[in-house]
């Protein structure tokens, strides 16, 4: 290869100059850099800096922010050095922090490059003689929380900062709002401090609490960042990667390409959704609601009926057209909204448009309507089932699906079937004849080219019931899951699937299951998953030891048949013994496992092979559990019961119509289990016994001794039996429904939907 040639070498120095020879050889090295390093250097340039601060006038005291904008050239990062001409007066440090020293006004100074910005701020005279905080004494349980209140007794101040410390945050840690929160036992000191000058406390005692009346809430999310939507969610506006809205019955969301935020933090009822801009967007749903953004504020409006809205279009901002309950259709001007006479009495699901002349509004019964602008009209239907979704490009192209799974173009006078799917299609987007989605049931997602229709992998387990779209991208909305849907991509944007059921292996280990193909692992205080990549509902959990996991579940429709997932230590393993759906497992070991659930399924490891085994007709086994190879009882729905002795399994009703979806055994003659009614039966071995009933829905039971069990019910609260009463002892802290329960190592974590663990502290 030949060496590259440079426009000059270094001269090699004479021997009367050796002692010089490196500055010589640097010198001459840095005298014959290329063109290309030299020359076309960019050379940086500051013009300008500006400085603002987040407030002009501040106490003596206090504190506020200074920022400096840099307008400069070729320079990268320019981070300026602060400076204050009166530091007697106003200090600011290196990071712009600006505080109150003595009354007057001072000059911030924000210079890069020789290049300065200055910001003038006033400090005013500020006399802090007392602070006070209460309660000033407090006891609370690890895990428990008190708040403080810090009452400032001041002069001449304005605006006074507390901020709050625990002098033994290994005791108690504080929050900046005053919030306390028991952390180990022993006694603590929290300070309230105003303005930097004076100081008041408080002692909180930390007592060891109960067990189960101290819990820690976890939020398992598979994709998302910030408030990420983990509800029913119906309808999504998109207008670019950077600004997609998603609304649903609890509230509407905003991505902005990076994180989820809440813009509407309500559990309103909406199932329609639509906007012509970031700061014009327009919800309907039940009774009549509409709801409207102006990029800052929501602000309620009068629909004129209380009749529910399924679904919102517009053509433009002052022609939105509303559908919903029994042919009704309302339109806004802009103004009001007013009504419109609909030809049917059915009730309508989607309406779409390609301009206000022509709109098209589909529900119910096969129903078609048209506007032409001025009437409605009701077009001949192709089909006699329900069309959920719509797709108008021109007066020429219109697209439906129906509830049996089949998709009609429309010419302008005809529909033709164009493809039928294995499927319930929910909603539909396109911004071009040939780029059109469609998603549907059970995360169905399809995309038509123009020519073919191809099904696609949404990476969901739940119906996607919204669509929209922007820049070729369609992005859909389900429970809990939002996905942006390319014809050959998938990217999840919120995902939390509901946590099904949790098994501790022991108190630094556990594993939970989702009904989304998804299973958790928790070690050490943090959580992990595992995509099985699949949409199995995987409703149980049991495990040996942290290398043998065995999670059972089954596919959609349920009698398609059930699933086991095993996980050895290193990979994942599924398996289909033969029966329907499994709704629970346990075993006395890892080469005897047993797994039943719906329809009298019943399935057995031998630590060979599942084998289907047939008990007679028991119905549904929801929760199953054993204290040795030859005692396990499983109960279940409409107060199913069986008992497994080694050799065969009989039937042991609890002799009662309601449903049991927890049991957990103390002993061998010592089995409880919880039922929806509001019941705890105990079975000796031989009978059913009740030994409370109360108002609540319970819905797991586990424990660690004859004398520490704890119940949960539905709403998250844990009752306590300690060998003699069950006391209530944790009312719950979330508003969404908890499932199950186990523990071990003196710790219980509980779970439920919207990625809920409850850990006990």
């Amino acid at each position: 290869m030949a060496r590259p040639q440079y426009a000059c070498a270094p001269r090699r120095p004479g021997s009367a100059g050796r002692r010089a020879a490196p500055l010589l050889i640097a010198i001459a090295l840095g005298a014959c850099q290329t063109p290309s390093d030299v020359e076309n250097q960019p050379e940086c340039r500051v013009s300008g800096v500006a400085v603002a601060t987040a407030e002009s006038q501040i106490d003596v005291g206090a504190t506020t922010t200074a920022t400096a904008t840099v307008s400069q050239q070729n320079c990268g990062t320019v981070a300026p050095v602060w400076s204050s001409d009166h530091p007697a007066i106003a200090t600011v440090s290196p990071a712009g922090l600006i505080l109150g020293v003595a009354a007057g006004t001072a000059t911030i100074r924000a210079t890069a490059s020789g290049v300065a910005g200055t910001a003038q701020v006033t400090v005013r005279a500020c006399t802090i003689t007392d602070v006070t905080v209460t309660p000033p004494n407090s006891t609370i349980a690890v895990g428990g929380r008190v708040t403080l209140t810090a009452t400032v007794t001041r002069q001449a101040c304005t605006n006074v900062t507390v901020v709050w410390d625990s002098q033994s945050p290994t005791v108690a840690t504080v929050a900046p709002n005053g919030d306390v929160m028991g952390v180990g036992p022993g006694t603590a000191t929290i300070r309230a401090t105003a303005n930097g000058v004076r100081t008041g406390s408080a002692q909180i005692t930390v007592q060891s609490a109960s067990t189960g009346a101290a819990w820690r809430v976890d939020r398992l999310v598979v994709a998302g960042a910030g408030d990420v939507p983990r509800a029913d969610l119906a309808g999504v506006v998109a207008f670019d990667a950077s600004n997609v809205f998603v609304a649903g019955w609890w509230g509407v969301f905003r991505w902005d390409g990076a994180t989820w935020t809440r813009i509407l933090p309500t559990g309103l009822q909406i199932e329609g959704f639509w906007g012509s801009s970031p700061a014009n967007l327009i919800v309907v749903g039940l009774s009549g609601l509409v709801r409207r953004w102006d990029g800052s504020t929501w602000s309620s409006m009068s629909a004129g009926t209380n009749a529910n809205l399924a679904a919102v279009w517009g053509a433009a901002a002052n022609a939105v057209f509303a559908v919903g309950a029994q042919g009704t259709i309302r339109r806004f001007d802009g103004t009001s909204w007013t009504g419109q006479n609909a030809p049917t009495a059915a009730n309508l699901r989607a309406v779409h448009g390609s301009g206000a002349t022509n709109v098209m509004a589909v529900g119910e019964n096969g129903t078609i309507l048209r506007y032409d602008g001025t009437t409605w009209t009701a077009l001949s239907s192709p089909t006699a089932a329900t069309i959920y979704a719509v797709r108008v490009m021109s007066a020429n192209a219109a697209w439906i699906a129906d509830a049996d799974g089949r998709v009609f173009r429309f010419d302008g006078s005809t529909w033709t079937e164009s493809i039928q799917f294995n499927a319930v299609p929910r909603s539909m987007w396109g911004d071009a004849p040939n780029n059109l989605f469609l998603v549907g049931n059970n995360g169905f997602a399809a995309h038509f080219d123009g020519t073919t229709w191809k099904t696609l992998e949404s990476k969901a387990a739940y119906h996607l019931l919204g669509a929209g779209g922007s820049g070729g991208t369609a992005y859909a909305v389900g429970y809990a899951t939002v996905v942006a849907l390319t014809p050959g991509a998938t990217t999840r944007l919120a995902y939390v699937p509901d946590v099904t059921s949790v098994w501790m292996i022991d108190g630094a280990n556990a594993v939970a299951t989702t009904s989304a193909g998804i299973i958790w692992r928790w070690s050490n205080g943090a959580w992990q998953f595992h995509d099985t990549g699949t949409g199995h509902r995987f409703l149980d959990v049991w495990a040996s030891g942290p290398n043998d996991i065995v999670a059972v579940g089954g596919t959609f429709p349920f009698r398609s048949g059930g699933v086991i997932a095993r996980f050895n230590g290193t990979s994942w393993s599924m398996a289909t013994p033969f029966v329907p759906y499994l709704t629970t497992v346990w075993g006395s070991g890892p080469n005897d496992i047993w797994a039943a659930g719906g329809f009298d399924g019943l399935a057995h490891w031998d630590g060979t092979t599942w084998t289907a085994v047939s008990a007679g007709a028991f119905g549904t086994i929801e929760a199953m559990w054993g204290t040795s190879p030859s005692n396990l009882v499983g109960v279940g729905r409409n107060g199913a019961g069986i008992r497994y002795d080694g050799t065969s399994w009989t039937f042991v009703p609890l002799g009662t119509n309601a449903t049991a979806l927890g049991i957990w055994a103390a002993g061998p003659a010592q089995y409880y289990a919880v039922l929806t009614s509001g019941r705890i039966m105990r079975f000796d071995g031989a009978a059913w016994t009740e030994v409370l009933s109360t108002q609540r829905l319970y819905s797991g039971i586990a424990g660690a001794s004859a004398t520490e069990i704890l119940v949960l019910d539905i709403l998250g609260g844990i009752t306590k039996f300690d060998g003699q009463s069950w006391t209530r002892v944790f009312d719950g802290v979330v508003q969404e429904d908890v499932r199950a329960i186990h523990g071990a190592g003196g710790r219980y974590i509980a779970v439920g939907l919207g990625g809920l663990a409850m850990i006990s502290m």
